[in-house]
């Protein structure tokens, strides 16, 4: 029996930054990372395209707190 994956959104300003949490992850056979933000804006529109499962999103985003971000994400 195949397990469903969890679906990621990762939103961080810095591609680093990105790039490192999705290295990490990659070990992870549960986990796959379908979708990045470097904004708000971007990540509203990802989440307006497509279902994610979990959010990692940075507080210090340059268009709006990333805690505004959640509490829009939500609602």
């Amino acid at each position: 029996m195949t397990e469903q994956k969890i679906s990621l959104l990762l939103v961080d300003d810095h591609e680093v930054v990105r790039n490192g949490i999705r290295l990490m992850l990659a070990g992870d056979a549960r986990i796959e990372v379908t979708g990045e933000a470097s904004t708000a804006r971007e990540a509203l529109n990802l989440i307006r395209e497509q279902e994610f499962d979990v959010a990692l999103v940075d507080l210090g985003l340059p268009d709006k707190p990333g805690l505004d971000l959640i509490k829009r994400m939500l609602s």
